[in-house]
């Protein structure tokens, strides 16, 4: 029961995903969607933390969205439906690692991925 409770912890501190606030040094890395403002997406991330534990969470937003992440892989996809621009970057320290966008004029989906 008590690793139970430790393995929750971990993966409460390990993954962050939702609004960043804060400086981007405070974290591992951010995965940045942006573009059109106000248009909406759907998809889900992948989040792998030492190799060991595995995080797949499914999320929608609208355009500007910054979620913030520790961990050592990760997967990030998402689609629009409507007409407008997005695009998704994987950024630590100031750095892209990966980054895909697409101004199509309607469905499109962009995954990116990266291991640390």
């Amino acid at each position: 029961m008590k690793l139970a409770w430790v393995a929750a912890a971990v993966i409460m501190l390990a993954v962050c995903g939702g609004a960043a606030g804060g400086e981007e040094n405070d974290v591992d890395f951010q995965v940045r969607v942006t573009g059109t403002d106000g248009l909406e997406f759907k998809g889900f991330y992948e989040l792998t933390l030492v190799n060991t534990v595995k995080t797949r969470k499914d999320i929608k937003g609208t355009i500007p969205a910054v979620y913030t992440f520790k961990g050592d892989i990760i997967k990030f996809s998402v689609a629009k439906e409507a007409a407008g621009t997005m695009k998704i970057e994987i950024v630590r320290n100031g750095e892209v690692y990966d980054n895909e966008q697409s101004s199509a004029p309607g469905y499109a989906q962009l995954t990116v991925n990266h291991d640390f």
